[in-house]
């Protein structure tokens, strides 16, 4: 038979190991989120200033005389 001390022991046990997968989890969830957004804000830069280096440049027109 377990005593109550035993049980108090246990659930003790299994708070702190359920605790520590929670915080594992939001730790990988945040880290993840992170990277994401770290990966579409420099697509994003490096699109940008792709699209202006790539923008037409305005031609000198030549005057015929």
């Amino acid at each position: 038979m377990i005593s109550p001390g035993m049980y108090n022991f246990l659930f003790c046990i299994l708070s702190i190991n359920a605790f520590s997968i929670i915080i594992t989890i939001s730790l990988v969830l945040f880290i993840l989120d992170f990277t994401y957004i770290v990966t579409i804000e420099s697509y994003r830069i490096s699109d940008r200033s792709f699209s202006m280096s790539s923008l037409p440049t305005r031609k000198l027109k030549h005057k015929n005389s």
